[in-house]
């Protein structure tokens, strides 16, 4: 899994299409929905497991929420005691 901060933006857009190219799952960040919305669409009809979260990492309460997110779509693996 690769989180790409910033996918709404020329470079980070490219940094995704480039993990997803190499087989990575991506979960794209950023403030603008609609562009989020549009790369997830293209790199989820190459078949990429994407998942997209809206909003601003300069806010604690977005970066909380985002670690929710995260841990809900990929769980850390189950320790063995």
């Amino acid at each position: 899994m690769v989180l790409v901060a910033e996918a709404d933006t020329t470079s980070g857009s490219a940094l995704a299409r480039a993990c997803a190219a190499g087989g990575a799952a991506v979960v794209l960040t950023g403030r603008d929905g609609a562009a989020l919305g549009a790369l997830a669409a293209e790199l989820e009809h190459a078949s990429t497991r994407v998942a997209v979260f809206v909003g601003d990492a300069r806010d604690d309460a977005e970066r909380a929420a985002l670690a929710e997110l995260l841990d809900e779509l990929f769980p850390p693996p189950a320790s063995n005691p």
